[in-house]
């Protein structure tokens, strides 16, 4: 990534972002007029929602006067906020729509497309990153999905959460972020996998893999079936490459105190959730899981559409990534 990526990328936010903001901006300015206008409308229904409950105790032939209150005011209580959540909705979509793309297609020619099947739950589920017993099976949900090329290789990036239905323990999120499927130049001659040590089960025919590095063996096993191409992978400088990503994904969200990771369960999320990046390196093909819990590629402002930062977190997002996947392709000290 370049030094001066935010001056890059000011440039491109003046010429083909700044100019298509202004009716969105619009949009926002009258969707919050309507939101202090309806304001009233919302308090005087929680006022009767109240009322609803304290009438009955005090006059008992009010009970049906006071359900019905309680009714109405819930009911316009929902229609305000659902019309407001509605509208900001659909501007929202109208500007991922546009202006989104702009990032996307000022970075090559990345566009949002609308097949869910480019990685499929069967390709990602034999390699160890997920518990593989007959009492468990994994749903995959797709949210956005973008494809594009990086140094001569095709990129899919696929924004969606991966679910548990146990028998046991009930439905749960097991992953929610983005992969990221990059096919290399030249393949891979064995198998790579790095995941949470206590979520993580080992492949037959791999064997672990114990790097210098502290900081990133820590909450992390490796397995691989080639020692040496595992080193020529999991380089200092890809590390740092990741650290990276997982600053600018927000990836390390949870914190629980010690004193509370005696509790199984607790220390199970913990660390699958502190061990953001997992990867699978196999064949023609690279695998990333990046967790994070943000909207990914969404661009919600908090005051005004004419704010620069907002813009530049999706751009910064997928320059990280072709950061990444340059250096795969291109770095000779990744044995490839």
């Amino acid at each position: 990534m370049t030094e001066n990526a935010k001056d890059e990328f000011h440039k491109i936010y003046k010429e083909k972002i700044e100019p298509f903001l202004q009716p969105y901006e619009d949009e926002r300015i009258a969707i919050d007029k309507k939101s202090k206008e309806l304001k009233p409308f919302i308090i005087i229904s929680i006022i009767l929602i109240i009322a609803s409950f304290i009438m009955p105790q005090i006059i008992t032939s009010a009970l049906f006067i006071s359900i019905c209150l309680g009714i109405a005011a819930l009911l316009c209580l929902i229609i305000c906020t659902k019309t407001l959540l509605q509208r900001t909705g659909n501007m929202n979509k109208k500007v991922k729509q546009q202006i989104t793309r702009q990032i996307l297609h000022s970075l090559g020619d990345y566009q949002f497309s609308q097949n869910k099947n480019l990685i499929t739950l069967k390709e990602i589920q034999n390699y160890g990153l997920f518990k593989n017993t007959n009492n468990i099976k994994y749903y995959k949900n797709d949210d956005d999905i973008i494809t594009g090329t990086c140094s001569g290789c095709s990129i899919v990036i696929n924004e969606c959460q991966i679910e548990t239905d146990s028998s046991k323990s009930g439905s749960w999120s097991n992953f929610r972020g983005i992969i990221i499927k990059a096919a290399m130049k030249k393949k891979f001659s064995g198998l790579t996998v790095f995941g949470s040590d206590i979520y993580m089960t080992q492949v037959p025919g791999t064997e672990p893999v114990e790097l210098e590095s502290i900081d990133f063996m820590l909450n992390r096993k490796i397995y691989t079936t080639d020692q040496v191409e595992a080193r020529y992978i999991l380089t200092t400088a890809f590390m740092e490459k990741l650290d990276k990503i997982a600053q600018v994904f927000n990836s390390q969200y949870l914190t629980i105190q010690n004193s509370k990771l005696d509790n199984p369960k607790a220390k199970e999320i913990y660390n699958r959730l502190n061990s953001p990046l997992n990867a699978v390196f196999y064949e023609g093909y690279a695998y990333l899981f990046i967790s994070s819990f943000d909207n990914l590629f969404e661009i919600t402002p908090q005051k005004t559409f004419y704010d620069e930062k907002i813009y530049y977190k999706v751009y910064e997002q997928l320059i990280t990534i072709q950061d990444l996947i340059c250096y795969l392709n291109i770095d000779k000290n990744t044995g490839l």
